[in-house]
């Protein structure tokens, strides 16, 4: 009966091999989801600035006063690790009703082809103000695997993605 209760368990070989398939599994588990995460980061990032983007429009086309005596246009303020919305025809640094929004660690904005590095809305129509005829664009990038998406904004205020 001894002889039993010796002999039984695991020998060093099979627990070596059963740690070296689940140090395996652990790895592929993490090169995979490690992939997963920047993509998820900037794809969140993006679809919150198309919705501020928005928002500043609809307050400009509806007329939004947020508590003050007149409409006046509304935009956005872009800057390489953040950016800016604005109430007024332009961009005022030190204006206590901007409201700043920073982009995640390892998210940029690379490529901005706008007028003074904004867009603004006009009041009542919603079109975007001084616009030269081409398509203002704004590319998110990450820094972490190079993946990035582009918006376009047309005279309109249409806004269309491409990643």
């Amino acid at each position: 009966m001894n002889d039993k209760i010796l002999n039984s368990g695991f020998t060093l070989v099979e627990v070596m091999v059963s740690m070296a398939l689940l140090t395996t599994i652990f790895l592929l588990s993490t090169i995979t989801l490690s992939n997963i995460i920047p993509t998820a980061s900037i794809r969140a990032t993006f679809e919150v600035l198309v919705s501020d983007m928005r928002l500043q429009q609809l307050k400009a086309m509806s007329g939004n006063t947020e508590g003050n005596d007149s409409v006046e246009s509304y935009g956005v303020y872009f800057e390489q690790d953040k950016y800016t919305l604005f109430r007024g025809f332009s961009y005022i640094a030190s204006s206590s009703a901007n409201f700043i929004v920073h982009l995640p660690k390892g998210v940029i904005f690379e490529d901005i082809n706008l007028p003074a590095s904004a867009i603004v809305f006009n009041q009542a129509s919603g079109e975007v103000n001084a616009y030269d005829g081409n398509l203002d664009k704004v590319t998110v990038k990450s820094t972490v695997n190079n993946d990035e998406m582009t918006l376009e904004l047309n005279k309109l205020g249409t806004i269309t993605t491409t990643e």
